[in-house]
């Protein structure tokens, strides 16, 4: 019984996508090009880009629909989350978790 105790505990915080109200997006995330901070606001995640090069830079918000967050214009596309919850896929580019400091 403690087992399943802990074993549901670590689940619960275990950082991801994977929670128990839908997916954890938020937080720093950075792929090769491009830094995305991400904040849930309400039924909506706000998306801050942010690209040395300038490209893809900007706020952008989109409602979590389909296990994944809808974008829309001007940057539209759907940012998804990996199986095992450690990577973002968004406008062909793949995400890592920026450890939290």
């Amino acid at each position: 019984m403690t087992l399943i105790i802990l074993l549901a505990a670590a689940w619960l915080v275990t950082p991801g996508c994977s929670q128990i109200d839908g997916p954890n997006f938020s937080g720093k995330w950075q792929s090769a090009h491009v830094t995305l901070e991400i904040a849930r606001n309400g039924e909506n995640y706000i998306v801050k880009a942010s690209n040395p090069a300038g490209l893809a830079n900007g706020t952008f918000a989109g409602p979590y629909k389909d296990g994944q967050i809808a974008i829309g214009a001007p940057m539209v596309g759907n940012i998804t989350c990996s199986k095992e919850g450690d990577h973002l896929f968004w406008g062909g580019e793949e995400f890592s978790r920026v450890p939290a400091k």
